[in-house]
């Protein structure tokens, strides 16, 4: 007999109600950071100047890196305390989380000194103007303070979406991001400058990882932490999947950054800024499926500790097809409204962004589909295949975009960066799926064909209906962009509907879990 989403076990189905929450709660806090994001930022330029901003911009830049020291340590939180919690293993649950307080507060110790004494070498090597020095230290240092505190007491929020209660981490997170916003612009207004900028970030970090301890304490119970609770076995096991998740998060960051190197090295620094500009909306638009996939992890890993390799390959092919619906058609529509896209947001055309961006669109639409075999994998254990795939994404970026930029100029760069991307998702699939008993070219038939003609089709049609109207300024690019937005959902949802890609199962389980939220 078959599941219904109804059914009392919440893990009897692929996508259950605890699934369907955290999606809908992990994209919808995505959509709404983005959104302040968008209205944060040019309000920080204006403000502060180019000049601070650009040092605001590098400092962030930097604290981000600093931020890679933690080895992915939180995902391994999760993965282990969604099984210990499916083992019904409390001394496991609480030697995990005493293990990772005192790891990250050992570290937080030992870090601390060499981030305060590498504040005045580091603004040297940034070069920072001498005045602003004394200002941008402060905001480095505040940086650094916000990563060392959310590092520490990064257990809560772990254990939290291991319960599958992403939900929660979410809502607390969005309540923190708009104080963040709130005190950033209040405390610039009041003349801090850039260190008002600092401390409303830091407020923010400090509020969300603050919060979550009671909030866990209240659903899940005291936590009874001692010095004995430790285990070295345990920091053995969450330092080993952490590293194999950091080489991959490690050549990502390379990933990303190499064609702006080459460009800066053979093509000039304006050409730079323009292949900035794509990247960040086509990196924008990859970003909604992991919010929506995250909770794919403590699931497969319940699955895995249960032994239920069935429902696993359920859970995993319906998710596949649920993240290629909402993950595909932003980026149809990016390569249909590229140029309008660009207007609306700076205000003017740009030919190069407008050319990176649409060979990028396609190698990161193709790698964001890889997201669910990404959690899964972290689920049932097996990160060094996605450490294989990015490692070999590294190698084929570096070798086809230096071979394609030799012979096709910029756009080279850009192209060799999504063939990369290509290249390593089919690797990924390829040595992943047999690990799950999945047929690739099943899967690509069930979950992505519909999705993938839908969308072109949309984008077609939309970019068909609203070519006529004239767009070089904003405003009238935002106008156009609207319309070919509705007549794309029009044209999308009736081919999903049409063709049973969205049907009564959808509506069902959409009504199922606004019934269930209100309870």
């Amino acid at each position: 007999m078959v599941n219904t989403p109804s059914s009392p076990n919440p893990h009897g189905v692929p996508l259950t109600f605890e699934l369907a929450r955290n999606a809908l709660f992990g994209g919808g806090a995505r959509l709404i950071t983005l959104a302040v994001g968008l209205v944060l930022t040019p309000y920080l330029l204006a403000r502060l100047g180019a000049e601070r901003f650009g040092v605001w911009a590098l400092l962030t830049f930097v604290t981000g890196l600093i931020g890679l020291l933690d080895f992915s340590f939180r995902t391994s939180f999760v993965k282990y305390l969604a099984e210990t919690h499916a083992r019904d293993d409390r001394e496991g649950e609480r030697a995990i989380l005493g293990t990772g307080l005192i790891a990250y507060g050992l570290f937080a110790l030992g870090l601390a000194p060499i981030l305060f004494f590498a504040s005045d070498p580091l603004l040297a090597l940034l070069a920072v103007p001498v005045g602003l020095r004394p200002a941008a230290r402060a905001c480095y240092l505040i940086g650094a303070a916000g990563y060392l505190l959310s590092n520490v007491l990064a257990v809560f929020p772990a254990w939290c979406d291991s319960r599958q209660r992403m939900d929660l981490t979410n809502a607390t997170g969005v309540a923190a991001l708009f104080v963040s916003a709130g005190a950033t612009v209040g405390l610039v207004e009041s003349g801090l400058g850039l260190v008002g900028a600092a401390l409303g970030q830091f407020l923010g970090i400090a509020l969300f990882h603050v919060a979550c301890i009671p909030i866990c304490q209240r659903r899940f119970g005291p936590l009874g932490l001692s010095v004995g609770s430790i285990r070295g076995v345990w920091f053995r096991r969450l330092f080993l999947f952490g590293f194999k998740l950091h080489v991959s998060s490690m050549c990502w960051i390379v990933n990303r950054q190499f064609d702006k190197f080459l460009l800066a090295r053979w093509a000039g620094l304006p050409l730079v800024g323009s292949y900035e500009l794509a990247l960040r909306i086509a990196g924008n638009a990859g970003t909604l499926q992991p919010s929506l996939a995250a909770a794919l992890v403590p699931a497969s890993s319940r699955l895995t500790a249960e032994d239920d390799l069935a429902r696993l390959r359920r859970l995993y092919r319906e998710a596949t097809r649920y993240l290629c619906l909402a993950g595909i058609p932003p980026f149809a529509l990016i390569m249909a409204f590229h140029r309008d896209a660009m207007i609306a947001w700076i205000g003017r055309p740009d030919a190069w962004a407008s050319a990176f961006l649409i060979l990028l669109a396609v190698g990161y639409m193709v790698n964001s589909l890889s997201n669910g075999m990404a959690f899964v994998c972290q689920g049932i254990e097996r990160p060094g295949l996605q450490a294989e795939q990015s490692a070999l994404q590294l190698v084929a970026n570096v070798l086809l975009s230096v071979i394609l930029f030799r012979y096709m100029g910029p756009c080279g760069a850009a192209l060799g960066t999504t063939l990369a991307l290509v290249f390593g998702a089919a690797y990924f699939a390829w040595r992943f799926h047999p690990h799950i008993g999945v047929s690739t070219r099943t899967l690509f038939r069930e979950a992505a064909w519909i999705p993938l003609v839908a969308s072109a089709s949309g984008a077609l049609v939309a970019r068909l209906a609203v070519g006529w109207i004239a767009a070089d300024s904003r405003m009238p690019a935002i106008l156009k962009l609207a319309a070919g937005l509705v007549v794309f959902a029009v044209v999308f949802g009736a081919i999903c509907v049409a063709t049973g890609c969205v049907g009564r199962t959808e509506w069902e389980r959409v009504r199922l879990l606004l019934r269930r939220g209100k309870h």
